[in-house]
């Protein structure tokens, strides 16, 4: 498919006689004529949508199952597309617009709210969209133009990540919570909490409380994860008051305990304003943990 109209740029040959020179081509042409007006900017989204949705990152907010009872399906997402590409390439199309099936196009923010879109998938659209127009044969300068577009939406579109996402969602807490545990048990005043025979006949292994720590601390930093829950062994974590129960763990110790998770925490590259959010959710704690 080519996409630059060659309407208004075909050399137009004079006579071949008295050895005049052929008239040079028209190249006063707009963003919207080098990409054929409206009918080559719907083969261009065509296309892109195309290549976009063959990315499982991306797939899912083309589906509208993902923002029920107000989503445009496939076709008038499309068409959404191509009034604001024709009306930020100098086109007559207005936008927002109603297209078919009476549906309105949404502001960019309005359009994403709830959608969770990080900057790597967004930064991704755009490079598959990229691609696709330099592979149907826009010009750089143009796909560069077009780039610059879609990136001034990226604001609009994109939805910052959340404290669980920031500590790398569960593969992350994990990895703290790990790292957490290791310095925690080189204390001796913390490290026999951490020992099973403290709470025998009803206790979890180290590996069942770090499990516990890692859905606690995922359900508190917005994660899917649930709490209390079941973990390896068939073992349900408990409520904080009922898993200190009889340990007579004081304050200074609970107080302690934090400082080394914060401290952990920060030495994994953690930021301040995180640490401090997870030291208030572990503080929240106190009273059911301390005797």
């Amino acid at each position: 498919m080519k996409l630059r109209s060659t309407l208004l740029t075909v050399a137009l040959l004079a006579p071949a006689c008295g050895g005049e020179e052929p008239t040079p081509p028209v190249t006063n042409t707009t963003l919207y004529q080098r990409l054929g007006e409206k009918a080559g900017i719907a083969g261009a989204i065509d296309a892109i949508v195309a290549a976009e949705v063959m990315d499982p990152e991306i797939a899912a907010f083309f589906a509208p199952p993902s923002t029920a009872g107000h989503t445009p399906n496939v076709a008038q997402i499309k068409e959404c597309l191509v009034a604001q590409v024709a009306n930020a390439a100098g086109g007559p199309e207005q936008y927002p617009t109603t297209v078919s099936g009476g549906f309105t196009c949404r502001s960019m923010v309005a359009a994403h709210a709830g959608l969770g879109i990080s900057a790597t998938v967004f930064d991704k659209f755009v490079m598959i969209a990229a691609n696709t127009l330099t592979a149907a044969g826009v010009a750089p300068a143009d796909v560069t133009t077009l780039g610059g577009v879609l990136n001034s939406t990226k604001g609009a579109v994109v939805t910052p990540p959340n404290l669980y996402q920031r500590l790398g969602g569960n593969s992350g807490i994990k990895g703290a919570v790990d790292a957490i545990v290791a310095a925690e048990v080189m204390e001796p005043d913390i490290g026999a909490f951490f020992a099973p025979a403290l709470m025998a006949g009803h206790t979890p292994s180290a590996v069942q409380i770090k499990e516990c720590l890692v859905l606690q601390i995922g359900n508190a930093a917005g994660g899917p994860e649930q709490y209390p829950a079941m973990v390896s062994g068939g073992f349900t974590c408990r409520t904080m008051a009922a898993a200190h129960a009889g340990l007579g763990i004081s304050a200074a110790t609970f107080d302690k305990f934090v400082m080394i998770a914060a401290n952990t925490l920060t030495g994994l590259g953690v930021s301040a304003e995180d640490v401090g959010v997870l030291g208030g959710v572990l503080n929240s704690t106190k009273p059911d943990v301390t005797r």
